[in-house]
């Protein structure tokens, strides 16, 4: 899924041997979210010097996108296995979300002066 939503991007049609600018391209500035600087600095070469396709700046985010998710997307399918400990899991927070909230509407009462804090 993530493979494709990446390789449906917009990008212009300048030709893969036309040098293109990477600050232009929304490609590239995804790439930054997830690249180190070597990683930035190589690509926005590549990008300048021409002979780089958009396809080929959409599988380089594709794959740095595969691995920055890689241990969240363990996780999910570690509770995607486990339905009873995904149940715990979401019972467990609704009751802390419950806590918060009348902690924070008590507050917010007294604040108006409806109520004591």
């Amino acid at each position: 899924r993530a493979r494709k939503k990446i390789m449906s991007i917009k990008t212009d049609s300048t030709p893969v041997e036309a040098p293109k600018d990477p600050d232009a391209c929304s490609v590239f500035d995804l790439f930054k979210l997830f690249a180190n600087e070597q990683e930035v600095e190589e690509l926005s070469g590549r990008y300048r010097a021409g002979g780089l396709g958009y396809g080929d700046a959409k599988q380089a985010l594709f794959e740095l996108s595969q691995e920055h998710f890689a241990e969240a997307r363990l996780r999910r399918e570690a509770l995607e296995a486990d339905p009873g400990r995904l149940e715990e899991i979401l019972v467990a927070g609704a009751e802390r979300a419950r806590q918060k909230a009348a902690e924070v509407l008590g507050r917010a009462k007294a604040a108006c002066g409806l109520g004591a804090a």
